[in-house]
């Protein structure tokens, strides 16, 4: 099983995704997204599926060429279904030739904002007024509780060494 992420050319917002020629291997900042029919797999999918870069994988009724190993994303707040399906990213233009995208899929859209506190703030309490069924809003606290406690302890131990000087 693999993690499909289909992307535009303006991810991501904010950060990098890092990428390699080879698979665990230091990554560089990738700069753009996968070129079209091309894609980038995550590490542990090379040895799962047993392929190398420039190699062909199938995504449903299309072919991608494997061009770098993902390493890492800068909105990858980490995940259980993550852990279990490895992520395989595509251009966001190149999904529909894929075919996997069907009433009976499981799909996740998301989308990412970033403006300044106050605008994305408006936003939010504009958003929570909407009847949209079946949306779900979470911010960089609350997208996992592992990130949340991360967070927390990075911020108690700032604060903490802040105090120490």
């Amino acid at each position: 099983m693999v993690s499909v992420k289909a992307v535009d050319e303006k991810y991501p917002l904010r950060g990098t995704a890092e990428v390699a020629e080879q698979p665990y291997s230091q990554g560089s900042a990738a700069g753009n997204i996968p070129a079209t029919g091309e894609s980038w797999a995550h590490s542990r999918l090379f040895a799962q599926a047993q392929f190398d870069i420039g190699d062909l994988v199938q995504l449903g009724e299309k072919s991608f060429k494997v061009s770098h190993a993902l390493i890492t994303e800068p909105d990858d707040f980490g995940s259980f279904f993550r852990m279990a399906a490895p992520r395989i990213m595509i251009r966001l233009s190149d999904l529909r030739a894929t075919g996997l995208i069907t009433s009976s899929s499981r799909a996740h859209y998301r989308i990412q904002l970033a403006g300044t506190r106050d605008a994305l703030n408006a936003f939010s309490k504009w958003l929570d007024r909407q009847d949209f069924g079946g949306l779900e809003r979470r911010s960089l606290q609350d997208a996992q509780p592992s990130v949340r406690t991360a967070l927390e302890r990075a911020s108690s131990f700032l604060g903490w060494q802040a105090c120490r000087w």
